[in-house]
């Protein structure tokens, strides 16, 4: 094996042979992985700038530092994920319920124009069949009140603000700057 570090250049190479059995253990321990060039870059920064104990101990320290500084990180970088998690959580929680209210009513809506559609062509073939009765019951009875069934749930869509059946002006200048790829504000 060749041997990438010289004796002379590096004093603390002791520090690193001992580092290397300890390596595993603090990976381990704080659940990181400690690259070869850290145990390095320990002896050095340890063997120049602290001063007063031996640099096996200087250098494994500072591992083991950095180790835990790591390891608190994510701890803290997980809470203040799980916090950003809750607060969107808190904030779809009313738009979930705002939503499902609002498709309710249009749903409701889309059933009674289909049943107002039923009963205008039931009335035709009354009309056409003669059936003064039947016609009358369902002109003045049953589509009046289909009628004004949706008239209530379109007043209620208007407060409305996430889903519209209502195409708007703004509505088309979108799909035409999405075919032509020219922005909307560009559109007069």
């Amino acid at each position: 094996m060749e041997t990438l570090i010289d004796k002379d250049e590096m004093p603390g190479l002791s520090a690193i042979t001992d580092m290397q059995w300890l390596k595993d253990k603090y990976e381990r321990l704080h659940g990181v992985h400690i690259q070869d060039k850290a145990l390095i870059v320990s002896s050095q920064l340890s063997a120049r700038y602290i001063i007063g104990r031996h640099l096996s101990d200087k250098a494994i320290d500072l591992v083991d530092e950095a180790c835990a500084s790591i390891r608190a990180f994510f701890r803290l970088l997980f809470l203040h994920v799980e916090k950003e998690l809750g607060d969107l959580r808190d904030k779809l929680e009313p738009l979930t319920m705002t939503y499902k209210n609002e498709k309710k009513i249009i749903d409701e809506m889309q059933r009674l124009k289909h049943k107002r559609d039923e009963l205008t062509f039931a009335l035709r073939e009354a009309e056409r069949q003669y059936d003064l009765h039947r016609a009358v019951d369902l002109r003045y009875e049953a589509i009046k009140e289909v009628g004004s069934a949706i008239s209530k749930l379109e007043e209620s869509c208007k407060e409305n603000v996430m889903l519209t059946e209502t195409i708007r002006l703004e509505d088309i200048a979108e799909v035409v700057s999405r075919w032509i790829r020219i922005p909307v504000t560009k559109l007069d």
